[in-house]
């Protein structure tokens, strides 16, 4: 049995996320939405958007280690074998290192979703990549590879928003 997790973020990224996830991934048995304040919303416009799926509600994560946690937590109560992780492409380096940790050898996959239209401003991004830093530290995989990718990453994107803001100014 295999499960799709979708994690949550604020309303507008989650919804989003659902969106993109369910018309990309459909080899799967069971819907995990997990996000405090965002869970319940997410399993009902994953049911308007007609996923007929077993959903499973996470509402009690409220960062990226508690997603891990609870969403290994529900697998193995599922007996689920693997799990397909979708997120934010942005978020896609913590969601690596953290659930790799927290996960402990359960098979998982990552799905990168689009997060450029659905952000209304960098500030999000930027937050939301500096609240998985001290899980990261706390988790101690503070690798120089991970390291330097993440950072090369983050680099990369700013740049782009950089000059996506100025193209809209012009």
């Amino acid at each position: 049995m295999r499960a799709l997790a979708i994690l949550g973020a604020d309303l507008e990224v989650s919804l989003a996320r659902v969106e993109n996830a369910l018309k990309r991934m459909n080899n799967y048995d069971v819907l995990i939405v997990s996000g405090k304040d965002v869970a319940e919303k997410m399993a009902e416009y994953a049911r308007r958007l007609g996923c007929e799926k077993e959903i499973v509600i996470d509402n009690f994560s409220t960062s990226t280690y508690e997603n891990a946690k609870n969403v290994r937590r529900i697998a193995l109560e599922k007996g689920i074998e693997k799990i397909y992780v979708a997120t934010s492409s942005y978020h896609i380096p913590s969601v690596k290192i953290i659930f790799e940790k927290a996960f402990n050898n359960f098979p998982f996959e990552l799905i990168s979703l689009p997060s450029s239209k659905i952000f209304r401003s960098v500030a999000k991004e930027i937050l939301s990549i500096i609240q998985d830093v001290p899980s990261i530290y706390l988790l101690n995989v503070l690798e120089k590879d991970y390291y330097d990718k993440t950072l090369g990453r983050i680099k990369r994107y700013f740049f782009r928003m950089k000059n996506a803001e100025k193209s809209k100014v012009l």
